[in-house]
């Protein structure tokens, strides 16, 4: 009897664990995937400010503060045809590029090389 009970109650956990994760994907931005990837050129990675602007400055900023590493990843909805500026922002040196993820699948990537001078946007 106990092992029943044992059986329904893992059951009931994957269940619920695999409903949870469904719904997940309805969320506009989901956790833990990007599909924009953006290369900083760089010899070292210095820790450095992100900020991905709409274009068209429809809304505001997203800000992110990246310590170390030259790749990072964020999410822009497959149906969204809008174009965003990246800027990258570390103290001297700064990097931008236009970003556009199509709505035809895939990732897109981008390379940025940083140059020498103060950031554009943000500070």
């Amino acid at each position: 009897m106990k092992k029943a009970i044992s059986l329904v109650f893992v059951i009931a956990v994957i269940f619920t664990a695999v409903v949870f994760l469904d719904n997940s994907e309805a969320t506009s931005k989901p956790q833990g995937r990007y599909n924009t990837w953006v290369q900083v050129d760089a010899s070292t990675c210095p820790d450095y400010t992100v900020w991905i602007v709409p274009a068209d400055e429809s809304s505001g900023p997203e800000m992110m503060d990246l310590a170390g590493t030259c790749l990072f990843g964020y999410y822009i909805d497959p149906a969204d045809t809008n174009e965003y500026i990246v800027y990258i922002c570390a103290g001297a040196v700064h990097g931008e590029s236009v970003v556009k993820h199509t709505a035809e699948g895939g990732d897109s990537y981008t390379v940025i090389t940083l140059e020498s001078g103060s950031c554009p946007y943000g500070e």
